[in-house]
């Protein structure tokens, strides 16, 4: 389908940053993907990752909804701005980043914040400080990777830099990886997993650091009232693999591994970094102190040097799609 025959309008920007987008391997999502009109399905962008499995085996029977799979969060940024989709997964500091760009992004739900899923892998006889400043570092250029490099580099006292980090997103690390071209990997599950069985060694996760790594879901707020119903479909699917995941997790796995390319018996190993938010949990933070969980995190940024975003940024919070809680 071309581009052409979109019925809703196309900003020059967008044609202008076409061809980087499709240079990010995200082209073949800009194919049949949904403008802001309610006859569409809400197409939602995720990149691989063990909650986005969780959502979409749940939520992939609604016909209105229509995932949107990338190879990294930057490309789902780039969707949302200009609208070819109407939510996403991201964490919260991609998401303010993106909220100060002037994209009016709402969170609708809290996913799970990471607690040793976001991992620092490099080959064995590079595990030393003096060793890991000489590596190649593979390291996703925005959001969490940049995140996770900088506070590894902190907590094994050398300092950040980048002219040693090769920007590969966590998706195509294995194949940098068995090809030579790096010595290390910033990367999360279900990635780390598989460097790891390569031979890989973990010197640094994000139990180690501050909580500043958060997954939301994420709506463009000139879709909200015309796909409630979706959004709510969305969120239910959430908390019903959640659910469900607790109950029967060797169903789950079993129905998860295919998807993730490993055995039913390696799925645990992907959530066991995740701290997991319920439904209660949603509702109490979305109602009340989520701008200061905002300004938290932006603080926590700026003082690891990971900033600057400007002080009273926030993205609004909603739970008017939060399911009854029980």
């Amino acid at each position: 389908m071309s581009l052409l025959r979109f019925s809703c309008r196309r900003s020059t920007a967008f044609v202008r940053s076409r061809r980087r987008l499709l240079a990010a391997g995200g082209g073949a999502v800009l194919l049949g993907v949904g403008c802001s009109r309610r006859e569409s399905p809400l197409a939602v962008g995720a990149h691989p990752f063990p909650v986005y499995h969780l959502v979409a085996e749940e939520v992939q029977r609604v016909r209105a909804v229509r995932w949107v799979p990338v190879s990294n969060a930057t490309i789902t940024r780039f969707l949302l701005r200009f609208r070819r989709i109407g939510a996403g997964l991201l964490t919260l500091d991609e998401a303010l980043r993106e909220r100060a760009l002037g994209t009016p992004l709402t969170v609708v739900a809290l996913l799970d914040t990471s607690v040793g899923a976001d991992q620092v892998v490099v080959r064995p006889g590079w595990e030393l400080p003096e060793r890991f400043v000489q590596a190649r570092v593979a390291v996703e250029s925005t959001g969490v990777g940049v995140i996770t490099y900088a506070l590894a580099c902190r907590y094994l006292g050398v300092p950040v830099d980048w002219r040693r980090t090769v920007a590969i997103a966590p998706s195509e690390q294995l194949e940098a990886w068995r090809s030579r071209q790096i010595e290390a990997a910033v990367t999360f599950e279900p990635f780390a997993s598989y460097l790891r069985r390569e031979g890989g060694v973990v010197i640094f996760d994000s139990g180690k650091m501050p909580p500043l790594i958060l997954d939301v879901l994420v709506v463009h707020e000139e879709f909200i009232e015309s796909y409630a119903r979706e959004i709510e479909a969305v969120v239910a699917g959430f908390f019903m693999g959640l659910r469900r995941w607790q109950e029967t997790p060797t169903a789950v796995a079993q129905t998860l591994a295919p998807r993730f390319g490993v055995a039913a018996e390696d799925v645990a190993a992907f959530f066991a970094g995740l701290h997991l938010h319920d439904c209660v949990e949603n509702r109490e933070r979305l109602r009340v102190g989520f701008a200061a969980e905002c300004q938290r995190l932006v603080e926590l940024l700026d003082a690891v040097e990971l900033g600057p975003l400007p002080r009273g940024l926030v993205v609004p919070a909603s739970p008017r799609f939060l399911p009854s809680c029980r």
